[in-house]
């Protein structure tokens, strides 16, 4: 989910929108606030946290193309960890150091050694930022799920959409 929020995020920013938007055109946030959801607090609640307090980071840090191509490849490096060897985790833990370390020193290049450190800070700490709002999207579809779409949602979902959507851990970094 970290790496879905990094994705919906930085797309909305690059619009200039203060909420998730979908190439679409659809505001997620409007999505779950009609009649439909009307009296649901946990969905206000959940939906504002997922789809426009995940916005408010993104717009202050204004991340460069290139800062997010580099923040993605160090996302992916811890998302996917689940089920693989120990080898496994090491090497993608070795890459997403790899990563890191290019990052900053793009940024110590770019804005000199303190602003730059200072930027990879502000970069590290929305990394951490798409963890937190990932698993606040998490807890969004179990409600779904489990409480305002008990009978449907699996059911019109594909199973490893639902796998993805459900898992209720938090990984963080």
């Amino acid at each position: 989910m970290p790496l879905s929020i990094l994705l919906l995020v930085y797309y909305s920013y690059t619009k200039k929108y203060n909420t998730v938007i979908l190439p679409s055109g659809l505001l997620m946030a409007f999505g779950f606030s009609g009649e439909y959801y009307k009296g649901d607090e946990t969905i206000a609640k959940l939906s504002k946290k997922v789809f426009t307090d995940s916005m408010e980071q993104f717009t202050q840090v204004q991340l460069t193309e290139e800062e997010y191509v580099l923040l993605r490849a160090i996302i992916f490096c811890h998302s996917f960890t689940d089920g693989l060897s120990k080898q496994g985790k090491e090497l993608l833990l070795n890459e997403s150091e790899k990563y890191s370390k290019i990052l900053m020193k793009i940024l110590q290049n770019r804005h000199g050694d303190l602003a730059g450190a200072r930027r990879f800070t502000e970069c590290v700490q929305l990394i951490q930022a798409c963890f937190f709002f990932g698993h606040q999207h998490s807890l969004f579809f179990n409600h779904l799920a489990n409480v305002s779409h008990r009978d449907t949602f699996r059911n019109v979902m594909p199973e490893a959409f639902v796998n993805l959507c459900l898992r209720n851990k938090m990984n963080c970094l």
